[in-house]
């Protein structure tokens, strides 16, 4: 299952950039967004790349038919292998739900527009589960939908006041 949204922000791509690659601000970001027990793995940044991991434990409203499946907190490890090119930025980026039957990749790419950038993402969700493998991966679509617009909301409004 494949979720794509786009996100425009009224700051340069290297302040968005910010966001995503400096440990006080992932820090901040995830514990406003309800997560807990966030740890920074690695962080490093050069100006062509960066390499970010970070693990935390994130909440979910799960639907009883997904409770063996996915618990109400549970344990994500996130890498990010992040490359600046003429066009902006762009990461490949995986999630490793632990104990949950999914494979969650997909990309980032954040280039400049006109009074600002946009940071086009794309997931793609699989689970190969018989059966309720297509209804699993549909919620986590649904939740990891939710979970952008709440980012794009802190975003918004964090770079709006610096």
């Amino acid at each position: 299952m494949r979720v794509a949204r786009d996100h425009l922000y009224s700051v340069s791509p290297e302040a968005l950039f910010g966001t995503f690659t400096d440990e006080a601000a992932l820090l901040a970001k995830h514990k406003a967004l309800g997560s807990r027990d966030i740890v920074i793995h690695r962080c490093q940044v050069s100006p062509e790349k960066a390499e970010v991991d970070f693990s935390r434990e994130v909440p979910a409203e799960v639907p009883s038919m997904f409770k063996r499946f996915i618990q109400p907190w549970n344990a994500v490890r996130q890498t990010e292998h992040w490359q600046h090119n003429s066009v902006g930025y762009h990461a490949a980026l995986s999630l490793d739900i632990k104990g949950v039957p999914a494979a969650i990749t997909g990309t980032l790419h954040i280039e400049p527009v006109d009074d600002g950038c946009i940071n086009h993402i794309v997931l793609t969700i699989e689970c190969s589960i018989p059966l309720v493998g297509g209804k699993l991966a549909k919620f986590i679509a649904d939740d990891a939908k939710r979970q952008m617009r709440d980012e794009y909301e802190y975003l918004s409004a964090l770079l709006a006041t610096s």
